[in-house]
């Protein structure tokens, strides 16, 4: 299910707090990040997808909003440490990339061949 997402920020030092509700009373969150600001990138510290299962689109709208909050902040870059195999492969989608040159394309073929499987780890640092 498709959603209209409401943007609730906090600052925490020079951080920032964000969580996305369905509605604009804040009574059902669906996702939450902290971002910050770095030398030229803001930095995904935390990113949280609670409605994955339930409700399209909130990965990518966290990531608008982190890539609004970086314009805003006049940065060139996000980026952030991937930890999760299946989150790397959602965030190579919308654009992000090892500094590895070698894991990027094993991520593009894992991602155009679902059935194979890589015997590198992808995860790490990414931007974009």
């Amino acid at each position: 299910m498709s959603v209209r997402l409401h943007r609730v920020s906090s600052n925490i030092g020079n951080a920032q707090s964000v969580s996305l509700f369905t509605d604009a009373n804040e009574r059902n969150k669906v996702g939450a990040m902290t971002v910050a600001p770095g030398r030229n990138s803001l930095r995904i510290l935390s990113i949280e997808n609670l409605g994955r299962s339930r409700y399209k689109g909130v990965g990518t709208a966290m990531i608008e909003v982190a890539d609004h909050t970086r314009q805003s902040a006049g940065l060139s870059k996000l980026s952030l440490l991937s930890q999760d195999e299946g989150a790397s492969a959602f965030f190579y989608k919308k654009g992000f990339r090892f500094a590895d040159e070698g894991k990027n394309a094993e991520m593009r073929t894992v991602i155009s061949n679902p059935r194979y499987v890589s015997d590198e780890i992808l995860m790490g640092e990414m931007e974009r």
